[in-house]
């Protein structure tokens, strides 16, 4: 069977003219994918951060209640820990510098105005990645505590037997819901 080869030839502004409405529809399409993608990775790893923080918290605080993604007043918090004498909210974070020092600032003390002043209330901040000297500073100059969860001697010492744990106390069970909008969780 021949081959038939016919061959066109047109300016060069009129071929781009032709093509660029669907090459930049793809190229919209392709960003906005990876844009979600990126965004579920780092919701992923929030999420991690903040269970990592529940289980360490709950190891230091035995007497007490440690809850996970909880909501109080309509506000997010992400752990916050129940003791008879005082209350710790903590806000995690990945990477603090990425989330914004001020902003985090902000969001803890409004979040930290949540609770009643029947016991002290106190907030932190515990992050993945190592933060900067400066950031801790200016937190700490608000009377907020900031951690690293991946510095925590917990982790530091577990086996994977403990982090199983992890999962069963503080993860809820497959559901229709989202994996990482559980309901709240306490520690054991």
């Amino acid at each position: 069977t021949p081959v038939e080869r016919t061959t066109l030839q047109v300016e060069r502004q009129e071929f781009i003219d032709a093509v660029a409405g669907r090459l930049s529809d793809d190229y919209v399409l392709q960003t906005r994918a990876n844009t979600r993608m990126l965004k579920a990775i780092e919701a992923g790893r929030g999420g991690l951060v903040e269970l990592l923080t529940a289980y360490v918290l709950a190891h230091r605080y035995p007497d007490s209640q440690v809850h996970w993604s909880d909501t109080r007043e309509g506000e997010e918090i992400d752990v916050w820990v129940e003791h008879d004498e005082f209350i710790r909210v903590i806000e995690c974070k990945t990477d603090l510098a990425a989330a914004g020092v001020d902003k985090t600032r902000q969001q803890l003390l409004r979040k930290t105005g949540r609770f009643e002043p029947d016991r002290t209330v106190k907030g932190e901040v515990w992050t993945w990645e190592l933060p900067a000297e400066s950031a801790v500073e200016s937190l700490e100059a608000d009377d907020i505590t900031v951690s690293c969860v991946t510095e925590s001697s917990e982790l530091n010492t577990s086996n994977t037997d403990d982090l199983s744990m992890l999962f069963s106390e503080f993860l809820p069970e497959i559901t229709e819901r989202h994996p990482l909008m559980p309901a709240p969780r306490y520690s054991y």
